[in-house]
């Protein structure tokens, strides 16, 4: 039986060369999707915006004006919105004083009218007439046996 030996300056070499390809590997998966972004002074921009889900989609936008350019990142402060063509809308924000929060952020646009139903996290928002009110989260009450119900 023939011993291989392994040199542990090749083994840290490729190491170390995995840990240097694996970033370069992930950043090429963002999945960038037709969509918009409109500057502060009205301009919208059309191009590809980055599909991102959870909190990442509040917490920035990262945009391309082609689908090979390169990719901007912008926050609630640098833009007034973004939005994905036939499926998400988000609009740059001034939470109330008495938020969480304070400033501007990214919230999800729900229903847009009269009223405008917005999403930031698991707060839901109201805007009528300019007043942006944070709705009061809904009360749940347990349902079932009482050694079923989790406290």
């Amino acid at each position: 039986m023939m011993k291989i030996k392994v040199r542990k300056c090749s083994v840290v070499y490729l190491s170390a060369c995995l840990a240097l390809a694996v970033p370069v590997y992930v950043t090429a998966q963002i999945d960038f999707r037709p969509g918009y972004i409109v500057k502060n002074e009205r301009d919208t921009i059309k191009g590809f915006v980055a599909y991102q889900s959870g909190k990442k989609s509040i917490e920035g936008c990262v945009f391309r004006e082609t689908r090979k350019g390169a990719a901007s990142s912008y926050t609630a402060k640098d833009i007034q919105g973004y939005g994905i063509f036939g499926d998400r809308l988000y609009q740059s924000i001034e939470l109330p004083n008495d938020s969480l929060k304070v400033g501007k952020v990214f919230a999800k646009i729900l229903v847009q009218g009269n009223l405008t139903l917005y999403q930031y996290n698991e707060f839901f928002l109201v805007e009528r007439n300019d007043t942006l009110t944070v709705l009061p989260k809904p009360k749940v009450t347990p349902v079932g046996p009482p050694e079923d119900r989790k406290v």
